[in-house]
């Protein structure tokens, strides 16, 4: 199994949502830190992120099939960014995405305002 440190970045983060980043197929990918910066030097704004899953999967467990299904999460419910600055997210934690899950951001203001810098590791 490789491991594979990665970076992914947005700039101009619009006001509807837009993925980050897809764990791609048969990969398994640790969010290790996401910042995110208001550029705009005059206007406040606000953030949402947002885990997108699909994953069901059925186990094995003592002979019975039981059904695992994850559900799309709030990971940041419109939280205000003052202007000219940024919000480190997931500082000391992991979020763990299993194959097609993403991570989704927004912002309340479209234009040249928000950019996202997003750090993971892809396990393949």
């Amino acid at each position: 199994m490789a491991n594979t440190f990665k970076v992914k970045t947005v700039q101009n983060v619009p006001n509807t949502s837009a993925f980050v980043y897809q764990c791609p197929d048969d990969t398994t990918a640790v969010v290790l830190g996401m910042l995110v910066s208001n550029t705009n030097a005059t206007a406040d704004l606000t953030c949402t992120a947002n885990m997108i899953t699909d994953t069901a999967e059925t186990k094995d467990v003592s002979g019975g099939g039981v059904t695992e299904t994850n559900y799309d999460t709030c990971l940041l419910p419109a939280v205000p960014i003052p202007r000219a600055t940024s919000l480190e997210l997931f500082s000391g934690q992991k979020i763990v995405l299993q194959a097609t899950d993403g991570i989704k951001i927004k912002s309340s203001i479209t234009g040249l305002s928000m950019d996202v810098t997003l750090t993971l590791m892809e396990m393949t």
